[in-house]
């Protein structure tokens, strides 16, 4: 959506990306993942069928489908 980036060397596939939001280096985002507004995912960062509510810094790994970060 506008105002969104993905950096380089990173994947997303089947997932929305809300405004303002990015996606740093070397991520990856799958299963339909639901981002939000004002998300950063942060570099090496790792997300599957996650729900991310707006405005939050997320970093790690997330293989859990289903889960949502609040």
């Amino acid at each position: 959506m506008e105002g969104s980036s993905v950096d380089s060397f990173s994947y997303m596939d089947g997932s929305i990306l809300g405004w303002k939001s990015s996606i740093g280096k070397w991520c990856r985002v799958t299963s339909l993942c639901v981002i939000a507004e004002d998300v950063q995912i942060k570099n090496e960062t790792y997300i599957n069928g996650t729900k991310i509510l707006p405005h939050k810094g997320v970093n790690g790994s997330h293989p859990e489908a289903g889960k949502i970060i609040m």
